[in-house]
Order: structure tokens, then sequence, then C-alpha cells
């Protein structure tokens, strides 16, 4: 949601319906209150077939992320990736990451 939006909201204090919340990006999905908990089974059930060693880094970054600042979110350092794999996934891939001043700044390919 845009500034403008977002100040008109704080401003004149309307009211959102669920549409609405769907519209401005507040909601993902309008879902029919008699298809409720069939739709949060179903998420439910998607959630646990999913890779859940991926979902569960991706939500402690996101909610690290959540609480921290810019200076920490730019730096690349903790990436999701480098907690997931190391550098095995480079080493899978032949590729030998080069660091400088404990930053990635570019990787070399052995053939």
């Amino acid at each position: 949601m845009g500034l403008g939006k977002a100040t008109e909201l704080l401003f004149l204090g309307d009211t959102i319906d669920a549409e609405g919340a769907y519209r401005i990006g507040w909601a993902n999905r309008v879902i029919e209150h008699e298809k409720l908990v069939q739709e949060a089974d179903e998420l439910a059930r998607r959630l646990k077939q999913g890779p859940l060693q991926a979902i569960g880094v991706t939500k402690d970054l996101l909610e690290r992320e959540t609480n921290m600042g810019l200076g920490k979110r730019v730096d690349p350092g903790g990436s999701g990736a480098s907690r997931l794999h190391g550098n095995r996934g480079f080493q899978k891939k032949g590729i030998e990451p080069l660091w400088r001043s404990d930053r990635r700044c570019s990787t070399a390919l052995s053939y």
C-alpha cells in the first residue's frame, strides 16, 4: 500500500471490509465463511507436504527481518541459502565462492 492510501486510512479512520483488505494487500485471500475450515485444512495439508526445513528457515528469516534495521537487512552474510547448504551447495556444483572482507562478491567456476 502506498503512503497516500495509508495516510487516508489513518486520518479518516475508515473501516475496510474483506474485499477491500484483499485489494490493498492486507489479506492474501477472501474465503466464504462456510468454506473457512475446509480451506484452512487444505492450506495446512499443503504446508505439511512441503519442504519443511526450507519453510522453517524461511519463516525464521522473515521473523528476524521484521525486527532488524536496514543495515542488517542488506548484509548478505546471513542468507537463508547459506544456512541450508553452507558451502556444500557451491561444492556440489564445482563452484568456489570468493570472499572479500566477509562478503561474497563473485564466484569462480571450475570446469
